[in-house]
């Protein structure tokens, strides 16, 4: 028996014989049970105090709290105090902490009296906390002489602020407590894709952080097949800037921070004079800027000013600098009024090629003579030692559109068209509300057809096909790791053409596959297509990328492929991907199409996320 027991035991029996009736009530209320769990990311050990000698005991002796997630659940009394222990290298006897001394971290808690089950989380920083789900404390007002020191002349200090959850997963919101840096649950409100904003009443200064919520029963977070299974956290400090702007923190799937600042009550996004900066990292240099003045006035008002100070016998580096920042300031307002001009500029460009566009998709629909756009250039990609012919036809950062010769064989359409023969239905497009409908601008049939990834390896025509499409959107989008799994049903899509006088032809008109705004890519959401052609009409049919100036006239076996996200930033296109199916006007034609997923499953499926 440990000597913990044994003082333990040995107290309850003097508490039973020797203490008054009301003292022997009390002992007997203390026991408490508690849990330890490791969330440090390495191995530690548990000793107990002994309040006695102040001895270290050591509790969990085979080893219990060795991994990372690891719990120990025992039965203890108010007032006991613990001593975790980072532990050492069997090999090296140092430990893996940042200390450059190899020195072993160590942590000390004590149980507390106001609750019966506590839990107590070792963190990676050996910190201790309770991950208590209580309301935060209302903020304490600063003194005025501490105001004096760090706000501009206002009023108030507090700050509306909006967090935005953009990272996929639920979170959890906590302010970090100035004083005793203490984590505070916001409201027990767990940010979720579906409600993914939330809208507070702050302060300036005021320390958020978002962290990743863990499953129930493991307190651990990501899949069983993650190598790092510890719940990610992200924080940000809300900014001392005019209380006419609101911030706003947008939590990306990285678990990086980004900013906006607008102005309040601002309900268009295209009203570019009331932003200060867009995506600026955690608002460190969001600022009220004064009107714009010319670059020279700015220089003469900064020497003045710094030619006062040199007459001085004395100079104050403070305000030497004052000077500085604004000399900086005045720049900066006359550089942010050349950009809103620049804007200004670039939307009227913007919405002259938006009604080109629309020119040139009457054009080249209507052309059936119109060949595909020549290639950038031409390169080689090879596959399970099958060279594949591509044609570069649009590469930017965000957006790529490919031109693969004889990608799909013969016996792979029929195998797809046999599969969907059976299943074909009138296609449906996203309804905007997580769900479809039918469209007049969606003329086709189509059938879902589930890939038998079990009978890959027998050579499955399918499967082939399937793990062909994936291997070349990785070569495209390297990094992203793009699998199978969770990923939406290959589709074969069937349009019919009628006569030159059809006035309602089978097509589908312009429309983005996935997000087109340029804003970050949404963590599960559509980031490529393949579109491979099986049957090919008499008349009609090409695919029209109208933004891009990109006209593919269908070819039988080829495929086209193209992309909308860039994978360095994970940003979305900003509609050079936009296409459509030209009106199929005699024969016909027949598709199969695979929409891909950046952020999907087995447990996080395409089917559970709605369209795009």
């Amino acid at each position: 028996m440990s000597t913990f027991s044994i003082v333990h035991t040995a107290l309850l029996v003097v508490g039973l014989c020797l203490f008054l009736p009301s003292t022997e009530a009390k002992r007997l209320n203390s026991d408490r049970d508690i849990i330890i769990i490791n969330k440090s990311g390495g191995p530690i050990e548990l000793y107990w105090i002994n309040p006695e000698n102040d001895e270290r005991d050591l509790i969990d002796d085979d080893g219990e709290l060795e991994t990372n997630g690891s719990r120990l659940p025992l039965s203890s009394f108010v007032g006991d105090e613990f001593e975790i222990h980072e532990k050492e290298d069997p090999d090296t006897g140092a430990c893996g902490s940042e200390d450059s001394a190899g020195n072993c971290r160590f942590a000390t808690f004590a149980v507390k009296q106001d609750v019966n089950e506590q839990k107590f989380f070792i963190r990676s920083d050996f910190t201790v906390d309770n991950g208590e789900e209580i309301q935060p404390k209302k903020k304490k007002k600063k003194s005025e002489k501490q105001r004096a020191s760090t706000l501009p002349p206002q009023d108030e200090d507090n700050r509306d602020i909006s967090i935005i959850n953009d990272s996929g997963e639920k979170l959890k919101l906590f302010w970090i407590d100035p004083d005793s840096g203490k984590r505070d649950l916001v409201e027990a409100f767990e940010l979720n894709t579906l409600d993914r904003t939330l809208n507070l009443n702050s302060h300036a200064g005021d320390v958020f952080e978002a962290q990743e919520m863990s499953a129930t029963d493991t307190d651990l977070c990501g899949t069983e097949n993650s190598k790092d299974q510890s719940c990610r956290t992200a924080t940000f400090t809300v900014q001392n800037m005019v209380q006419s702007y609101e911030q706003q923190f947008f939590i990306r799937s990285n678990f990086t921070v980004d900013g906006l600042a607008t102005k309040k009550n601002d309900t268009t996004t295209e009203n570019y004079e009331d932003l200060v900066y867009v995506r600026v990292p955690s608002m460190e240099v969001v600022e009220t800027l004064r009107p714009p003045e010319p670059r020279s006035k700015c220089q003469d008002q900064a020497k003045a000013a710094l030619d006062i100070i040199l007459r001085k016998t004395t100079i104050e580096s403070s305000v030497a600098s004052l000077v500085m920042a604004e000399y900086a300031s005045c720049v900066e307002a006359n550089l942010t009024g050349e950009l809103m001009d620049t804007n200004e500029h670039l939307r009227f460009l913007s919405n002259t090629l938006d009604l080109s566009k629309d020119y040139f998709e009457n054009y080249t629909c209507a052309d059936f003579n119109l060949t595909t756009t020549a290639p950038i250039r031409n390169v080689i990609w090879t596959d399970k030692d099958t060279n594949y012919n591509i044609g570069i036809l649009h590469e930017r950062e965000h957006s790529k559109i490919h031109l693969l010769s004889d990608f799909i064989t013969d016996e792979e359409c029929q195998a797809m068209e046999d599969a969907a023969n059976p299943i074909l239905q009138v296609a449906v497009v996203d309804d905007g509300k997580g769900g479809s409908e039918v469209s007049k601008h969606r003329k086709a049939l189509q059938a879902g057809i589930k890939v038998a990834w079990d009978k890959e390896e027998e050579g499955d025509l399918i499967a082939r096909l399937s793990r062909r499409v994936y291997d070349y959107a990785n070569h495209v989008l390297p990094g992203l790791n793009i699998r199978e799994n969770g990923q939406e049903d290959l589709m074969s899509i069937q349009y019919a053409g009628r006569g030159k006088n059809d006035t309602e032809p089978d097509q589908y008109l312009p429309h983005c596959d996935g997000a087109c705004a340029g804003l970050p890519h949404r963590y599960g959401s559509r980031v490529a297509t393949m579109v491979l052609y099986c049957t090919i009409p008499t008349q009609g049919g090409a695919t029209n990328f109208r933004k891009s100036g990109v006209h593919i006239e269908p070819k039988k076996n080829d495929g086209v492929f193209f992309s909308y996200i860039g994978v360095d930033d994970l940003v979305m296109d900003n509609g050079f991907t936009e296409h459509s199916g030209c009106p199929v006007m005699e024969g016909e034609k027949k598709i199969v199409t695979q929409w891909i997923r950046y952020g999907v499953d087995d447990e996080r499926h395409a089917d559970s996320l709605g369209f795009s």
